[in-house]
């Protein structure tokens, strides 16, 4: 009965959307399926997965093309506010009428699935979210902008059922009560052109008990940031409260619409605090991606450089922005429109990232300067307030 399904499935996804025919991969042999997911501790129904994955190894689609926006299922298709718009426009896209955005279905390769377990697993000790899921879930379908997975419960009490998974992976809801009903529904998406039914009436949320235990977190010696929904700037340097002052000034333009949106933080607890330990120095139950640090070059350089703090990966990751460039990087941070790498990719050549320049033709590109990774941008020499 899967295997019939998942013909029909082809049938009408190639017929829907029939630029992801090549994207589609050769499957993956059901032994090396159940081999992988046995050395993880996955164990259960996990017959799906293997029928799945044995069909095709998901669908590899390049970035900004149809048919990676039609997915494998019918998009979310919603207008892109005009406020949105404008900005854009102020950065220097050339963007005429109104501006569509797809929030695609997209059926990721097994390696893919391979490492969320892994993720879920390695962290299911000190993160009560990942605890949840860890052992329990296999995914395998993610949505581009709410970041959502479909995933299979492969224990006992799911009973084969479906849940979808929230981008920040506290929330889980029932999404079909087996495979196959998934499936019928997949199949049912793409012959009406309609999107999914766990979309237009999502189940209930599921109360779910750990299957590893959680262990309690160790109390810190230190003291807490405070917890802010904003980003926030962190001050970690004393030695001159009117040039804090000032540069919350600069930051802080109440005449100007696209100014950050910003928390400022000045408690004397944290003087000289690292961007290694900001991570540790923020609430338990923290979501921020990155942090603001202002520490003496940003109260003292020229162009007030602030150090940004990329949280988002367990390898720390630092970049140098001047004051009047934040706010180009907090608002497309802040909704996840651009990630750090492509703001270090256009630094200075003093490591410092200045905004994006416009050419002679007016359009909008990056400096000229030799290619710094990351690491580099972040770190390179500034000179000391104060120093010849």
């Amino acid at each position: 009965m899967m295997i019939e399904l998942l013909r029909e499935l082809e049938a009408a996804l190639l017929k829907r959307n029939p630029g992801i025919a090549p994207a589609l991969l050769p499957g993956v042999p059901a032994d090396e399926i159940r081999t992988q997911l046995k050395r993880l501790g996955i164990k259960g129904n996990i017959e799906p997965i293997v029928q799945l994955y044995g069909w095709h190894n998901g669908a590899v689609v390049g970035k900004e093309c149809e048919a990676r926006r039609l997915g494998i299922a019918p998009p979310v298709v919603s207008d892109i506010p005009e406020k949105t718009l404008e900005f854009m426009r102020g950065l220097g896209h050339k963007i005429d009428g109104p501006v569509k955005c797809y929030n695609s279905f997209l059926f990721f390769r097994f390696d893919s699935s391979i490492r969320w377990i892994k993720h879920w697993k390695k962290f299911a000790a000190t993160v009560p979210s990942s605890a949840k899921l860890a052992l329990r879930f296999v995914p395998f379908i993610s949505t581009t902008n709410s970041g959502e997975d479909l995933a299979l419960d492969v224990t006992p009490e799911g009973n084969g059922r479906i849940v979808l998974i929230g981008a920040n992976e506290k929330q889980v809801r029932l999404a079909y009560a087996s495979f196959e009903e998934f499936l019928r529904d997949l199949i049912r998406a793409n012959e009406s052109n309609e999107v999914l039914s766990c979309v237009t009436s999502p189940g209930e949320l599921l109360e779910l008990e750990p299957i590893i235990v959680v262990k309690k977190p160790k109390p810190k010696t230190g003291k807490t940031i405070p917890v802010t929904n904003k980003s926030f700037v962190l001050r970690t340097d004393f030695s001159d409260d009117s040039a804090w002052e000032a540069l919350k000034a600069k930051l802080h333009r109440t005449d100007d619409e696209l100014s950050p949106d910003l928390d400022f933080i000045s408690d004397p607890a944290f003087a000289d605090l690292m961007p290694e330990t900001l991570r540790s120095a923020l609430p338990e139950d923290s979501d921020h991606s990155y942090g603001l640090i202002a520490d003496r070059a940003a109260l003292m350089e020229k162009d007030n450089p602030v150090l940004a703090v990329d949280l988002s990966k367990k390898k720390v990751k630092i970049l140098r922005v001047s004051a009047e460039a934040l706010a180009e990087v907090e608002n497309n941070l802040s909704v996840g429109n651009m990630d750090f790498r492509e703001f270090a990719k256009a630094v200075d050549e003093d490591g410092v990232f200045r905004g994006f320049r416009e050419s002679e033709s007016g359009a909008w590109e990056r400096p000229q300067g030799p290619a710094l990774s990351l690491s580099v941008a972040a770190s390179a020499p500034m000179r000391d307030a104060g120093a010849t």
